[in-house]
């Protein structure tokens, strides 16, 4: 519903709102033409997407839209976030008015998905007593995740004190719940 779908008017992507979902049919509300170096693509907007734009130092997904009515897998080599919408880069066209069935690179997702949770469980940790550390930066990459604190140095000491606390949370698998705040004075985020 619209009301679920909007948070200081920006859209909730069924991507946030339902991260574990792998495939989902949608409509095509924009197709354009565009060059990308010396490349003919198209940035095609969905009235909804699984495919999680990159922001906030996660990089894009990747997957494919398919017609339901064709064989034919049309690759999305990037999602960008512009204003309340994700604007897919594919390499074909999409008619607008088509339904697409949208899937999400799993792997990928799934391994963005468990060093996202683990920067903000580290961070999380980080930040109480006694380390006050707080995250300046983080970076989710393809191979490192860089979680930046603002110390000028950190001994070995406090590192497998970090570890051993996180890996403690993890294995008794609490649940991850997502919560999004309408400002940063929410009374929820004390």
């Amino acid at each position: 519903q619209w009301y679920q779908r909007r948070v200081r008017g920006r859209m909730l992507f069924k991507c946030q709102r339902e991260p574990f979902l792998q495939v989902f049919s949608s409509t095509v509300t924009a197709c354009k033409e565009v060059k990308v170096g010396k490349k003919k693509r198209y940035e095609v907007e969905l009235d909804d997407t699984i495919l999680f734009p990159e922001g906030g130092g996660q990089p894009a997904d990747y997957g494919t839209l398919q017609l339901p009515t064709s064989d034919t897998k049309i690759g999305v080599l990037d999602v960008q976030r512009r204003g309340g919408a994700a604007v897919h880069t594919t390499d074909k066209p999409v008619a607008v008015g088509e339904v697409v069935n949208a899937s999400v690179d799993w792997e990928r997702r799934f391994d963005h998905m468990q060093q996202h949770t683990g920067q903000h469980l580290l961070s999380a940790i980080a930040e109480q007593e006694p380390y006050n550390l707080n995250t300046v930066s983080w970076n989710l990459g393809a191979s490192v995740c860089l979680v930046e604190l603002d110390t000028p140095s950190i001994s070995h000491e406090i590192c497998d004190q970090l570890e051993s606390r996180c890996n403690s949370l993890i294995r008794q698998a609490l649940p991850v719940v997502t919560k999004v705040f309408e400002s940063k004075d929410d009374p929820g985020l004390s």
